[in-house]
């Protein structure tokens, strides 16, 4: 499967967006939390990907 141009577009913005929540949430948070926070969801995004698609 391929995304098209408009998909690529969206998938970029969505990724922005979600950076600059990151960002924002934990902008107070000590390094070692937001890189714990990060590795952990780095692991449940790469877990999710071996879900049975319906």
């Amino acid at each position: 499967m391929r995304l098209t141009d408009e998909g690529s577009a969206l998938l970029g913005h969505f990724r922005r967006q979600h950076r600059q929540a990151f960002e924002h949430v934990t902008r107070d948070w000590p390094r070692a939390e937001r890189l714990e926070l990060a590795r952990l969801l780095i692991k449940y995004a790469e877990d999710s990907s071996r879900l049975p698609m319906p």
